[in-house]
């Protein structure tokens, strides 16, 4: 019962972004993609935060239940 509240609360995974930033403002599903481009995590990602020729960036607050990975960025 927890987990159906739990992913009713959640929003969806948004669609990978190409060549543009990223941001997570709200808790969110993962994974969370962007190629080419940012991703400012300033919520709760439940899943993956991947960034392919961009930047991770976890704000005050962010959580990531899941792993963050940053290929050619930081």
């Amino acid at each position: 019962m927890i987990a159906l509240l739990l992913a009713a609360a959640l929003a969806a995974a948004p669609v990978p972004r190409v060549g543009a930033a990223l941001v997570i403002d709200r808790p969110t599903q993962g994974p969370v993609v962007a190629v080419l481009g940012d991703v400012v995590v300033a919520s709760e990602v439940v899943g993956d935060v991947v960034a392919v020729g961009g930047d991770v960036e976890l704000a005050h607050g962010a959580v990531v239940r899941g792993d963050v990975v940053a290929l050619g960025g930081s």
